[in-house]
């Protein structure tokens, strides 16, 4: 009996320049009371190893070799009442020749030992030792072994390479749920800064942008012509965006804060919630609100620059023109992120489908790749089925057809568009296979485009003022009015400027992330909850002569002095 590990099998000899050689030697017992016995001859590479990929027989050999480093030799020596599971013809007790109790079995003539002894002295052949099977039935045949993982709850065996490799093996996610996985897949926010973080982000822009809003509520009250109270209303959807943003912000602190602890065990219940679905789209609405309406407010800038007529913004006429860009702006935003969970376009935006915890089928986020796998198999065709063409009512009416409704069916929930991370954030980061991925990345170039249009525009606005200010007469500008334009361009300019640099680099990230040049996932908190919410919170510092005053005030009496290159705005500003 021969048996050959690794790579010392006949037709690699020539890979012995490169690797160490094979060399062979006997698995034997030394048996002294049985005639014709035959041992096993084993040839193996001439240095020590892991064993924690082997399985069966393999892994018996090797280590009961001495040949791995990181294993014992699992055997167990017999007794008088082992092996009660073989057919009395079919095993014999003889000695060692060291008097230690043995069962052999015989084999065209000879004997050979390829038993191994459970604790309940049922006895199994070496090749399903350590292979992932309670064999035994007592778990004995698998407790030595170090190439598996078990499961907490279901007591399952996994192989120990899929441990915490970011998919579930075990049905209780117990595989990627233990203290050695990374905390980022295990919690939504990975540490208590991000979530600290994200609390007080999220109360600043709620607290800030109420001010600033009603502030800029107050004053457009006051302002007559055309061109104030449309930046003023543009201004106050901003403040409107950037305190849904600080909603977000708050109540993802608190959800993190509420199921910290068991996230991980229940992490797919959570992205197939109606509630991450709900922050998702607030999230969605807040960040597109801000940019279109700054968009907007750049445009109609760019438009009036040169147009000196100050009409009536209280007219009808006005009135309705200001009523139907806010319409529209708000409209887009609550567009798209209610387009991605309608169940019309679900075979473009479900992720996948969670089934109910009581079946031994489907674990974790179940793909239409992984569905046409299990239907091939079950349904017993030699044709592969088409994951592309199939849709997720097809694929739920044909589920239905493989669970009995004797014993209750099977129920299953969809894990929706924005239950692509803990974070219930707009799925950016796509890849060339996932079905959203034209959708996510004609968003992505929607934001750039304006990000670009908007930093252009104010460069031109920029530009056109300072010329202005140069070749205009006492007669025609005065300082107080040159003053009061340059004031108004630097603070727009800044609050450009930070939305330009929060979500550029997150765009640069999206793209990597589709090339396949990094993995963007791990960032998606860092993101979510620090980076681009970040102009949410400068953004009523800036534009809000109420709160830009108190901190002046309190770093004046502080003598700190940090503000004083803030742009600030009186009275006749806002007119």
């Amino acid at each position: 009996f021969k048996r050959e590990l690794f790579y010392c099998l006949p037709g690699l000899e020539r890979q012995g320049s490169r690797l160490p050689a094979c060399i062979s030697s006997e698995f034997r017992l030394s048996l002294n009371a049985v005639e014709h016995t035959k041992n096993v001859l084993i040839t193996y590479p001439g240095v020590n190893i892991s064993c924690s990929n082997l399985y069966g027989e393999t892994f018996v050999y090797a280590s009961c070799l001495g040949l791995c480093y990181d294993a014992e030799c699992p055997r167990k020596v017999p007794d008088g009442f082992s092996c009660i599971n073989i057919p009395k013809e079919e095993r014999v007790y003889t000695l060692t020749s060291n008097y230690e109790m043995t069962v052999v079995s015989r084999a065209d003539g000879s004997y050979i030992s390829k038993y191994f002894t459970c604790e309940n002295n049922n006895c199994v052949p070496y090749d399903k030792v350590c292979d992932l099977v309670d064999d035994c039935g007592d778990g004995s045949d698998e407790i030595f072994c170090n190439n598996h993982f078990q499961c907490v709850k279901t007591g399952e065996y996994v192989p120990i390479s899929v441990v915490c490799d970011g998919r579930d093996d075990c049905r209780d996610r117990s595989d990627e749920c233990h203290d050695g996985c990374d905390p980022r897949n295990r919690f939504i926010f990975e540490t208590k800064v991000y979530r600290i973080t994200s609390f007080v982000f999220g109360l600043a822009a709620v607290v800030f942008n109420l001010i600033a809003f009603g502030e800029s509520a107050a004053m457009s009250r006051k302002i007559s012509s055309a061109v104030g109270r449309m930046n003023s209303t543009l201004i106050m959807m901003i403040s409107l965006a950037d305190f849904l943003m600080g909603c977000y912000l708050v109540a993802i602190a608190f959800v993190d804060t509420r199921v910290s602890e068991s996230y991980c065990d229940n992490k797919y219940l959570w992205l197939a919630s109606t509630e991450c679905a709900l922050l998702g789209v607030l999230n969605t609405i807040a960040s597109h609100l801000s940019l279109f309406a700054m968009t907007i407010l750049s445009l109609y800038r760019l438009i009036n620059i040169t147009n000196m007529v100050s009409k009536d913004g209280r007219s009808i006429k006005q009135v309705l023109k200001i009523a139907a860009v806010c319409i529209t702006v708000a409209f887009i935003p609550i567009l798209l992120a209610s387009i991605p969970l309608l169940e019309t376009f679900e075979d473009f935006f479900v992720n996948g489908l969670l089934y109910s915890e009581d079946n031994n089928l489907f674990t974790g986020t179940v793909s239409k790749e992984l569905h046409m796998k299990i239907f091939t198999a079950y349904l017993g065709r030699s044709r592969t089925l088409d994951s592309i063409s199939m849709s997720w009512q097809q694929i739920r009416r044909l589920t239905q057809t493989m669970f009995s409704d004797k014993y209750g069916g099977i129920t299953s929930k969809r894990i929706h568009f924005y239950g692509n991370s803990g974070v219930c954030v707009f799925k950016y980061l796509v890849t060339k296979k996932d079905p959203q991925v034209l959708y996510s990345m004609v968003i992505l170039v929607i934001d750039l485009v304006c990000f670009i249009f908007i930093s252009c525009s104010y460069i031109y606005i920029y530009t056109t003022s300072m010329m202005s200010a140069r070749t205009s007469g006492a007669a025609t500008r005065s300082n107080a009015t040159s003053k009061r334009n340059r004031k108004l361009q630097q603070k727009v300019s800044i609050i450009i400027a930070t939305d330009f640099f929060c979500w550029v680099p997150f765009i640069l990230l999206c793209w990597l992330h589709f090339t396949g040049t990094i993995n963007g996932g791990p960032y998606y908190p860092l993101f979510s909850v620090v980076i681009l919410p970040i102009n949410s919170v400068i953004n009523p510092l800036l534009y809000s002569n109420l709160i830009t005053k108190k901190i002046e005030e309190g770093a004046t009496k502080c003598d700190f002095g940090i503000y004083t290159y803030l742009p600030t705005c009186d009275k006749e500003d806002k007119e």
